[in-house]
């Protein structure tokens, strides 16, 4: 969906991005990270079979040192992780999906 430049908030991320998930018949799954500490934010189910797993962030913050290596351990295993921290991160996190989602980009 469209995202204003002055929304930069880590909550208007989430919410904007797990909406365009369902709304594209995806699953936007919350990570409560009772057991691993420092899993991303969202587990995103997209159809076709793809899962993408996305840390938000306000702009201007960065994921923790945590954060950091559980990302890291979950892309060696071959996983997609995003970090979104600004609009510009959210529209790539978009193009993204559509990519995965085998829309056409113009």
């Amino acid at each position: 969906g469209p995202m204003k430049s002055t929304e930069t908030s880590e909550k208007v991320f989430e919410r904007t991005l797990s909406k365009y998930v369902n709304d594209k018949g995806g699953i936007a799954v919350k990570l409560l990270s009772q057991f691993v500490n420092g899993l991303p934010d969202r587990l995103y189910l997209i159809p076709g079979g793809h899962a993408l797993f996305v840390e938000f962030k306000s702009t201007g913050k960065k994921p923790t040192k945590i954060q950091e290596h559980i990302i890291d351990r979950i892309r060696k295993v071959g996983f997609s992780v995003m970090v979104v921290d600004s609009p510009e991160a959210y529209k790539n996190a978009v193009l993204y999906i559509d990519m995965l989602l085998g829309v056409n980009i113009e």
